[in-house]
């Protein structure tokens, strides 16, 4: 997978990784991925989860054990 940004290192990201619009009581199944990555490309999330083995980016940030919230600006409520 090429990507134009890849954020590795993250000690958990705290996410909503289904692909559709979540309301009432699936807005609170948060999953919780430890040792994990954010790959973006084109300005959009390609893919976030468990840290691969290699990922080829153009640019790599090592987010150094920080904590990352993705939200869906989407969801309903």
């Amino acid at each position: 997978m090429g990507t134009d940004l890849l954020i590795y290192n993250i000690k958990k990201i705290y996410a909503h990784l289904d692909n559709r619009p979540l309301c009432g009581n699936d807005m609170e199944k948060v999953e919780e991925i430890e040792d994990a990555y954010i790959a973006i490309k084109d300005g959009k999330i390609l893919a976030a989860g468990k840290s691969p083995a290699a990922i080829s980016a153009k640019e790599k940030i090592d987010a150094k054990g920080m904590i990352a919230i993705l939200c869906d600006v989407y969801t309903l409520e």
